[in-house]
């Protein structure tokens, strides 16, 4: 019945990299962020009109679009799409018109799109005509270069690109609370931004391109918005670019509901865990892994992939000691685990006989009627859902086994003096058993249980009148032993004085 197959939990978790785990004290690095390729880089100066070539990198779909604009200040000087030419291999360049942009010191943005989905922004910044002084803060431009949507880590390092600076230049940045639906940050730039406390980074930069480690250890899940600025001594660049970031640092809750103990049956245990939650973003993007193992079994532990409404079907039609384990698993790889242990205990089976289908009591004495068999069946019998099916039947006349099965032919025993016993002995798959028993005799024969009834009532009769017999003539004697009149005892003595007595009185007659 057990059917067994291990994937590992760690194959299930890899097999999707946004449920990779992750070392919490790593710096976070999205699989995705080489996905675009820009040819000279992704800070580049037009003197004039040109191309801007860049490269894709695999996508395992074919509703892919690029769309691209390029924005001075938060306005969009145009935009357009870049259609793939499967002659070449290649996407469509995007025009850089400098007739139109210039003088500019303009964001470009490439979104990567599928099934109508942004999958991937990619930041570039185009100057185009001269600017300002070199030193000059004020006009200095710094984006992500690829804006990170969700973050999973305390630590996390970002790139950023800027045009502007020639020179060494301090880097600060800082952090605000923000919805995803009211964020201030407008394509990689913010204004004006509510930050509490900016912090300077140490470090010295003197690129186009450069990554800063940033501490997210003190704030917790949640939609944030990371602000960066660049300028040189104390004095900021009136840009400040930005990033909207999914923070989910914290690991879900995991809540089994469960009974520990259950009859077997063919109707499963429901293990309920969408109690689980994580705790700021809820149970939306939560994946259940549940593990089954049996205790005292060869069997391997089974793992798979449960469905999103967090319950699993245990199921009950095989009795012994279970451990499910589920492991949740949120957007950003973040698990928690639990387990409860469930008993599923096998029922006894409950006999039930019938002769020419009529319901017997365990014990009972029937009589048969004269024919040469009986049909005897066990379908009265019973035994949970998933075991009565399996059920194994045997007969039993006299303590010797004749039959097997659930419905027979009981033939004629040879010998009618004497009454017989049949007896049913029912077992289940665990080799639990119960039976049921009868005695009984064929009409109108010496094994007739009512023949052998009348018998027993002359009988008790007959013992009866002589009982009462005895009583009576024991009562008689005693009464007529009360009616014998009281005689004298005999007194030897005494009849000699009488007799002598007589003697002198004839002698005085005589005399006289």
């Amino acid at each position: 019945m057990r059917v067994i197959w291990v994937p590992l939990i760690a194959l299930l978790l890899l097999s999707n990299p946004s449920y990779s785990l992750k070392d919490s004290q790593e710096s976070y690095h999205s699989p995705e962020l080489d996905l675009i390729q820009i040819e000279g880089g992704n800070v580049q100066i037009f003197e004039s009109s040109s191309d801007l070539r860049f490269d894709v990198g695999y996508i395992d779909s074919e509703n892919v679009e690029i769309r691209w604009m390029i924005k001075d200040e938060g306005v969009t000087r145009y935009d357009g799409q870049s259609e793939f030419q499967s002659e070449t291999n290649e996407w469509d360049s995007i025009p850089i018109h400098h007739h139109v942009i210039s003088p500019c010191r303009c964001v470009l943005i490439i979104d990567v799109m599928v099934e109508e989905e942004r999958i991937h922004r990619e930041f570039g910044i185009i100057r185009a005509g001269e600017i300002a002084l070199p030193n000059s803060s004020e006009k200095w431009v710094i984006v992500p270069k690829n804006p990170v949507s969700s973050i999973d880590q305390q630590i996390v390092d970002i790139t950023y690109i800027q045009d502007g600076a020639s020179s060494d230049f301090d880097v600060r940045w800082g952090i605000q609370s923000s919805k995803a639906s009211e964020s201030g940050c407008l394509d990689g730039l913010h204004n004006p931004p509510s930050v509490e406390q900016w912090i300077v980074v140490e470090n010295n930069f003197n690129s186009t391109e450069f990554s800063i480690v940033q501490d997210l250890s003190s704030f917790g899940d949640g939609w944030w918005t990371i602000l960066v600025q660049m300028g040189l001594d104390g004095n900021w660049s009136t840009w400040i670019g930005c990033t909207d970031i999914r923070l989910d640092i914290t690991s879900p809750s995991v809540e089994l509901s469960a009974p520990s103990k259950v009859p077997e049956s063919s109707v499963p245990v429901v293990i309920d865990a969408s109690s689980s939650s994580d705790t700021f973003w809820g149970r939306e993007g939560l994946r259940y892994i549940w593990t089954l193992t049996e205790i005292n079994s060869s069997n391997v532990a089974r793992t798979s992939v449960g469905g999103d409404d967090g319950l699993f079907n245990l199921s009950a039609e095989d009795s012994g000691i279970f451990v499910v384990n589920l492991t949740i698993v949120d957007q950003v790889g973040h698990t928690n685990s639990t387990s409860v242990t469930i008993d599923i205990v096998n029922q006894r089976p409950n006999s039930a006989l019938r002769i020419d289908g009529v319901p017997t009591d365990d014990g009972e004495t029937i009589r048969l009627s004269d024919k040469d068999g009986w049909s005897i069946d066990a379908y009265y019998s019973t035994d949970t859902s998933n075991d009565v099916a399996s059920l194994d039947y045997v007969w039993y006349l006299d303590g010797v086994p004749i039959l097997s099965g659930i419905e027979r032919t009981l033939e004629r025993p040879e010998d009618d003096s004497v009454q017989h016993t049949l007896m049913l002995v029912v077992t289940d798959d665990n080799g639990e058993i119960d039976s049921s028993s009868v005695m009984f005799g064929v009409i109108d024969t010496p094994s007739d249980p009512e023949a052998q009834g009348s018998s027993m009532v002359i009988l008790t009769g007959i013992l009866v009148s002589i009982i009462f017999i005895l009583f009576a003539a024991y009562l008689m004697m005693f009464m007529r032993q009360d009616r014998v009149p009281v005689v004298r005892p005999w007194d030897f003595e005494s009849k000699k004085e009488l007799e002598s007595e007589a003697t002198s009185s004839r002698t005085e007659s005589e005399s006289k």
